[in-house]
């Protein structure tokens, strides 16, 4: 016998998605029977109880657990599957970006009704098709939408239960991962169904909110004790990409791997610095910076920059960050004498007034890019740099063969990472950030760059709709397989134009500055070479 169990809060919805659909025909429907201010989490669990105390000995079966608002349009398939992996028609799964840094992709898929664009005000159903390698029995990290396939045997001997202290969001993500430490794999597969979405009210969303704060907190390993509901630091942690709608609680929204690596709403990255890496901004930041000087380390994130800055230069640390939750979680790693908690774009320079002229070096990480006025961000920061002191500066290259190649091609798609972040609202090339730098009053000191080979990574391989030449003019400029430019720069009395023309060619001799990374990016470079030379054989009218 196969089991549906449902958390019901709209009966009337039920009984058209659930009690009369002929797709259930064969499954036998169950009610948590809760008092009707319980949460999703607390009928689940109820539900649970019940179906397995009726449960007959020796016997078992599949159990659908399902929001109120799927509805089944084909009968669910049950047949063939393991008994030892949880099933979901949506999940999502952590991927490594060009960076070494990870990031969350979606995968799975639900029917499409009609344009939710059209109905705003009523329910809404619409088709989910993140991930292009979806395919029957993928492996996720998580499953969402609270629609997990699971067997009895797996309930009764890991008793597998959702955590009550979520009620809105998370909460089958959390499950997964519970589910994880049991040995016990999350898996995708094809069910036909659709969605249906309500609005959500001011309420439902803090809920929401709060159950992202307590779910990361429960899940991050260097904070495993202060997973108490209500008494977790404020956090802006939402899904990377919320669905049409704003349906925060309906998908797998954050997942946090055991290395603690992932990205924030806001765009922040956490991860590792290994200091052999001659293509991280950090690494090739630090060799720009005096031992034993004091750093203000601007967009400090989860502190991953500052401690790697700290431990190889014994700098005295302090930070400037504006997601709070970064933010307290940094000030848990010890490394900062003070953590400021600003917005660049807001702030006032004479809140900082005890530290005018104050730091050796003030590190900004790929941060100018998500701001409105850079401009404005550098000439007040320069008041905390004492005489002598330095900015050391990242920023990502817009005129990156991997942009340059596939614009040409008339593709310009932003992404979850690296130069075409969705969260960057401005664009540099080496020309543009001389002249910004010059606008400011600052003189490029030290220059270099990082370098990221196209098709070297998922998500950034080039176009293959372009004559051959075109690939060898652009491929053969250093600059163009620039990642990053990474400076030091300092105050000068220079006039705009002369900065301009100085900075320009500080900038220019960039790539040059980087052998040991270059060298690193050597044979992918001619792996891209002869797959363009591959594609011209196989493709000779192209």
């Amino acid at each position: 016998m196969n089991y549906l169990l449902t958390a019901v809060k709209m009966k009337e919805s039920y009984k058209k998605r659930y009690a009369i659909n002929k797709a259930l025909h064969g499954f036998k429907l169950l009610q948590a029977d809760c008092p009707n201010s319980a949460s999703v989490a607390e009928r689940l669990n109820a539900g649970l109880e019940e179906f397995l105390n009726d449960l007959e000995p020796n016997a078992g079966g599949w159990l659908i657990i399902s929001p109120d608002n799927l509805e089944f349009t084909l009968p669910p398939v049950v047949d063939g599957i393991s008994e030892d992996s949880i099933y979901g028609v949506f999940g999502a799964r952590v991927v490594t970006n060009m960076r070494r840094k990870k990031f969350i992709e979606y995968t799975g898929r639900l029917e499409a009704a009609h344009n939710y664009m059209h109905s705003p005000s009523q329910l809404l159903e619409f088709c989910c098709t993140y991930g292009g390698n979806f395919h029957e029995g993928a492996k996720v990290d998580v499953l969402g939408l609270h629609c997990l396939l699971v067997h009895s045997s797996l309930l009764i001997r890991h008793k597998l239960r959702f955590d009550e202290a979520l009620k809105t969001s998370c909460i089958a993500e959390d499950f997964c991962l519970q589910a994880a430490k049991h040995g016990i794999a999350s898996r995708v597969m094809t069910q036909t169904c659709r969605l249906h979405i309500d609005s959500q009210s001011k309420a439902q969303s803090q809920e929401s909110l709060d159950d992202y704060v307590y779910y990361a907190q429960k899940h991050l390993a260097a904070a495993p004790d202060s997973a108490q509901k209500g008494n977790v630091p404020p956090c802006t942690v939402e899904p990377l990409h919320p669905l049409p709608g704003s349906v925060l609680e309906s998908v797998a929204g954050i997942i946090l791997p055991q290395e603690g690596e992932w990205k924030t709403r806001l765009g922040i990255y956490h991860s590792r610095i290994v200091s052999d890496n001659f293509n991280s901004a950090a690494v090739l930041a630090a060799e720009m910076m005096r031992p034993n000087s004091k750093i203000l380390d601007i967009g400090a994130a989860f502190g991953d920059n500052g401690k790697y800055l700290k431990d190889k230069l014994n700098a005295t640390m302090w930070g400037l960050e504006y997601d709070r939750f970064s933010l307290n979680y940094a000030a848990g790693q010890g490394i900062y004498v003070d953590l400021f908690h600003d917005n660049l774009e807001t702030m006032s320079i004479s809140d900082y007034s005890a530290y005018y002229r104050f730091f050796s070096h003030i590190f900004i990480g790929d941060v100018l890019e998500h701001l409105r006025d850079p401009k404005a961000t550098l000439i007040q920061c320069s008041e905390l740099l004492e005489p002598g002191g330095s900015f050391v500066i990242s920023l990502p290259n817009a005129a990156h063969a991997f942009v340059s190649l596939n614009l040409l091609a008339g593709d310009f798609e932003y992404s979850a990472n690296g130069i075409l972040d969705s969260t960057h609202l401005r664009f540099f090339t080496a020309k543009s950030q001389a002249k910004l730098y010059a606008e400011c009053g600052l003189c490029v000191k030290k220059s270099t760059a990082a370098f990221m080979i196209p098709g070297e990574y998922k998500n950034w391989s080039l176009t293959g709709e372009l004559p051959e030449d075109f690939y060898y003019y652009v491929l053969e400029n250093r600059h163009a397989l620039s990642m990053q430019y990474i400076c030091e720069l300092e105050k000068s009395d220079l006039n705009t134009e002369q900065l301009t023309t100085h900075n320009r060619a500080m900038l220019d001799q960039a790539p040059e500055n980087n052998p040991r990374g270059w060298q690193l990016k050597q044979d992918a470079y001619e792996t891209l070479i002869d797959m363009i030379k591959e594609h011209k054989r196989n493709h000779p009218a192209s």
